[in-house]
């Protein structure tokens, strides 16, 4: 081995064969076991556990900005009507055309 240099071992970014074989065997087990209808019908049964591994999956640093990287505003509007809501979030842009059931 070259002083300061790795030489052998597996390339940077590949795939441990170890965990390659478990993920697999993980894969055809939850396929078994009925997939994502058994585990939609599991989460519907145990929410909090879902939700415990759900948040385990979200990302760890996230940052949250206002407009050009600034803090966020907060702005307190007071509408009277359901009327008076959506002219105010279609002139904000915030909702798109309403189909008549929703109107």
């Amino acid at each position: 081995m070259a002083k300061g240099r790795k030489t052998g071992g597996r390339r940077p970014g590949s795939v441990n064969k170890t965990t390659a074989s478990v993920k697999e065997a993980l894969s055809l087990a939850f396929d078994d076991l009925g997939g994502r209808t058994a585990l939609v019908g599991w989460a519907r049964r145990n929410k909090t556990e879902f939700f415990k591994l759900w948040a385990k999956l979200l990302p760890q640093d996230l940052q949250i900005a206002g407009k050009y990287g600034g803090p966020i505003e907060i702005e307190e509007v007071i509408v009277r009507t359901r009327i008076e809501a959506d002219e105010l979030l279609k002139r904000e842009g915030a909702l798109g055309e309403l189909s008549p059931a929703e109107s």
